[in-house]
């Protein structure tokens, strides 16, 4: 794809990349046995070591493995930009604290991770209280990163939502705004949620 291309272009040649994931790239994870074997380069020892073990000692008991997953394959192939998407499950219980865990364990690597993107949901609130977790880390663990993490929001974004987060108040640091900037409405796009994947596959995922 061309977003492979990009990735790879800026790998080959050096080129700062920047962004997020997408949901199906969440959903592509179902095990934290996915990523067991997983290194990074410690800065700090400068020795590669196994990351998951140090995620999983941050971990919330209940969240969802397969999202678990995602964020730490991310993280190890992107540990200086690594920006989460957390709604793909459930916001609050599952997205936000797996974040946590890998963002605590990229600081103890040396790395400073960049912050998460809502994609759904309302907005304002789920940013706000994403803000004050954040604030709550920095200050019951003394870790800084966690008061520089961007908040990123999406979801077909236009003038009329950008109004009304500012009327209601909101922690987002940072817009994506992609398919108003680019799609004439006079001709739309067509927009639909593929909920269920398959009734046969041992290890099917669907976003709730």
């Amino acid at each position: 794809t061309l977003y492979e291309l990009l990735t790879s272009a800026g790998k080959l040649f050096g080129i700062p990349i920047s962004g997020t994931h997408a949901h199906a790239y969440v959903q592509a994870f179902s095990s934290l046995d996915d990523v067991q074997n997983l290194q990074l380069l410690n800065k700090k020892t400068q020795a590669t070591e196994a990351f998951l073990p140090k995620v999983l000692g941050y971990r919330k008991e209940g969240t969802n493995d397969g999202e678990l997953a995602a964020f730490v394959a991310y993280a190890c192939a992107f540990p200086d930009t690594c920006l989460c998407l957390v709604d793909t499950y459930d916001t609050l219980q599952s997205g936000l604290p797996n974040f946590i865990a890998t963002a605590k364990a990229l600081d103890d690597f040396g790395y400073q991770p960049k912050g998460i993107r809502l994609d759904s949901g309302d907005l304002s609130a789920l940013s706000l209280k994403c803000k004050s977790v954040f604030e709550e880390v920095k200050e019951s663990t003394s870790r800084q990163v966690f008061g520089n993490l961007t908040i990123v929001a999406s979801n077909d974004i236009n003038e009329e939502t950008l109004y009304q987060l500012a009327e209601r108040g909101h922690g987002i640091t940072a817009f994506g705004i992609g398919t108003n900037l680019v799609t004439c409405q006079a001709q739309p796009n067509l927009w639909k949620v593929i909920r269920k994947v398959t009734d046969h596959h041992p290890n099917a995922t669907c976003k709730k």
